[in-house]
């Protein structure tokens, strides 16, 4: 019999597309940030930088990526208890950092990185029993 806090597998392949969607939702929003030129919630600004980022089409495929991964989330809820399955959203940060180091050419210093280090390893103890 297998203990109530394993993960099967189907269960792990929904985690990883929410994180995927997550991380991917991300990565187009700050494309298309640095597309429209960027948004700043100041008057005489707003309304134009706002109508700018929403005629990209990044954006919206940020939308939607954030809408698969919900649509996903909510099987993951359905099969696994919150207390199991939210620790693993951590990798999301994980994921984005390191696309943007690929995609955008950010940098990692040295605490960033063992930061998400920590995360993974919090994730991995929290997920399982003890």
């Amino acid at each position: 019999m297998r203990p109530a806090w394993a993960v099967d597998a189907r269960s792990l392949l929904l985690i990883a597309i929410v994180l995927v969607g997550l991380a991917g939702s991300q990565l187009c929003v700050k494309a298309a940030l640095s597309r429209a030129g960027g948004v700043q919630l100041i008057p005489g600004h707003a309304l134009s930088g706002l109508l700018r980022l929403a005629s990209e089409p990044l954006l919206w495929a940020g939308v939607a990526c954030t809408a698969i991964a919900a649509v996903v989330w909510f099987e993951v809820l359905s099969r696994l208890s919150l207390s199991v399955a939210y620790p693993f959203l951590g990798f999301s940060y994980v994921l984005v950092l390191l696309a943007a180091r690929l995609i955008f050419h950010e940098s990692i210093p040295l605490p960033r990185l063992l930061g998400a280090l920590l995360i993974c390893v919090g994730v991995i103890l929290v997920s399982r029993q003890s």
